[in-house]
């Protein structure tokens, strides 16, 4: 596993005749043969604050299509999310669904807008990410970006999201105690 891995570092990602954006499903193929080690490796090579950027995108992008993920890797894949803004990390807390999972693709969104891999990701979760999403149009700074990603989930998540936004319509005059 050490072998492959400093081939990577030594590639780097993207360079020039080094390895190019589609080969991420091949590498993550051969690089899970060496099971759950590589997968934390991986990880932890993507959430570390002192790494240079092109190699923490390099772990995330053989992260995205890794599978078998769980709500315990939701701490890692969020602070991989928070170090590359709108990064690739992004897919695995589509996978996981959790609300930690959600609330870190949310975090990240505010942060960095809906053409993002974050964005695409919120979109995929459709409806399930409306609890989140909804009470951020509120927000004249969020609304744009928020609307961009409810937008783009498709008419079936719109048609949920109309329920959203009479309960938000009504927050307003409970908050304030009215009827």
């Amino acid at each position: 596993m050490s072998e492959c891995l400093a081939r990577l570092d030594a590639v780097g990602f993207p360079a020039a005749g080094g390895i190019q954006v589609g080969d991420e499903q091949e590498i993550t193929d051969n690089l899970q043969h060496f099971g759950d080690a590589a997968k934390q490796e991986l990880l932890r090579r993507a959430g570390d604050a002192n790494a240079v950027s092109a190699g923490r995108n390099l772990a995330g992008a053989i992260l995205r299509y890794w599978g078998d993920w769980r709500p315990s890797d939701v701490p890692a894949l969020s602070i991989s999310l928070r170090l590359e803004h709108g990064g690739w990390t992004a897919w695995p807390l589509v996978e996981i669904g959790t609300r930690d999972a959600i609330q870190a693709l949310v975090d990240d969104l505010v942060v960095i807008g809906p053409s993002s891999q974050t964005g695409g990701a919120l979109k995929k979760l459709g409806a399930r990410a409306l609890p989140y999403l909804v009470p951020l149009l509120e927000d004249e700074r969020h609304a744009l970006q928020v609307n961009t990603v409810i937008h783009g989930m498709g008419a079936k998540a719109l048609d949920e999201a109309a329920n959203w936004f009479a309960l938000a319509e009504e927050a307003p005059s409970i908050r304030k105690g009215g009827d």
